[in-house]
C-alpha cells in the first residue's frame, strides 16, 4: 500500500474535493470526513464512504432551533468533535486489526474542522455564544496538533484540504496564501505533511484549467514537493501518481 500524506490548500472552487475523484477513478478507495458539506458534487465516491459532521449553529435559549434529523450529519452545537472522534477511534481500530477497507483517508476541510472543536471547547467550557479567548485557541491548536500526529503516522494515503487565508509579510510586504487555520497553526500545519500542493484555477484560452502550484514562490510559501512532482500539473490523481514511488 502506498503511504504518503497530501495537503491542499485553496479557495472554493479551485478543484480541492474534485480531485478525490480521480483518486476513485484511479482505483484508489476513498474515504472522506466531510466538515464543510464540500463533497456534494462528487459522482464517484460512493455516498457510504462518505461522513458528514456539521454542528447546528450556536442561538440563544430564547431561539427555538429545529429538531436535529437522525442520521444526517448534523449534531447539536459543540457535539459534533466528539462525533468525529469516535468515528476516527473506530477507523483507528480497524486499521490496527487490518480490516480497514480505504486506501485514502481524506479530510474536507481542517478549516471547518478547527470550528467543530472550538464549538466544542466552548461549550465545554460554559462560553457558548462568547469569543474565543487567548487560552481556548491555543487548546484547540493542541487538539489539531495531536490529530495531524495520529493521522500522518497511519498507513494509507492521508489528503487534507485547507481553504486559504492572505497575510502580508511584515518584511517582504507581499500577500502570502497559507492555510485557513489558527494563528500560530498555519505555518505548522504542512510540516506534518510529505506533499503541500495549492489549488488554482487558470485560463487556457476560454477554458478554465485546475493545476496544482507544487513548489514554493513569494506567495505560496509553503508549497513543497518531495517527489519533483511539477508545477500547473493538472488535478488528476493519475498525472500525480508518475511522479510518486510505487511503493514509498
Amino acid at each position: 500500500m502506498r503511504d504518503m500524506s497530501l495537503l491542499v490548500i485553496g479557495d472554493s472552487g479551485t478543484g480541492k474535493t474534485k480531485f478525490l475523484d480521480s483518486m476513485q477513478a484511479a482505483g484508489e478507495k476513498v474515504f472522506i470526513f466531510d466538515f464543510d458539506k464540500g463533497t456534494i458534487g462528487l459522482k464517484l465516491v460512493p455516498r457510504d464512504s462518505i461522513f458528514m459532521v456539521k454542528d447546528q449553529p450556536y442561538w440563544p435559549p430564547t431561539v427555538k432551533l429545529p429538531p436535529i434529523i437522525p442520521n444526517s450529519g448534523i449534531y447539536a452545537y459543540g457535539t459534533g468533535w466528539t462525533k468525529f472522534l469516535e468515528k476516527m477511534n473506530q477507523i483507528g481500530t480497524q486499521i490496527q486489526a487490518g480490516t480497514w477497507p480505504y486506501t485514502v483517508l481524506a479530510f474536507d476541510s481542517i478549516t471547518f474542522l478547527g470550528q467543530l472543536d472550538i464549538n466544542f471547547i466552548l461549550k465545554t467550557d460554559k462560553d457558548e455564544g462568547k469569543n474565543p479567548h487567548i487560552g481556548q485557541w491555543g487548546q484547540q491548536i493542541q487538539h489539531l496538533i495531536t490529530l495531524m500526529d495520529q493521522l500522518t503516522s497511519w498507513p494509507g494515503i492521508k489528503y487534507v484540504t485547507a481553504h486559504v487565508q492572505r497575510d502580508e509579510n511584515p518584511i517582504t510586504k507581499i500577500t502570502e496564501r497559507l492555510p485557513l487555520v489558527t494563528g500560530k497553526f498555519a505555518p505548522r500545519l504542512p510540516t506534518f505533511f510529505d506533499e503541500v500542493y495549492f489549488a488554482v484555477v487558470k485560463r487556457v484560452g476560454e477554458k478554465p484549467v485546475h493545476q496544482f502550484i507544487t513548489h514554493s514562490d513569494s506567495v505560496h510559501v509553503q508549497a513543497r514537493t518531495r517527489f519533483e512532482v511539477p508545477d500547473d500539473i493538472i488535478q488528476d490523481w493519475k498525472e500525480v501518481l508518475k511522479y510518486l514511488p510505487k511503493v514509498a
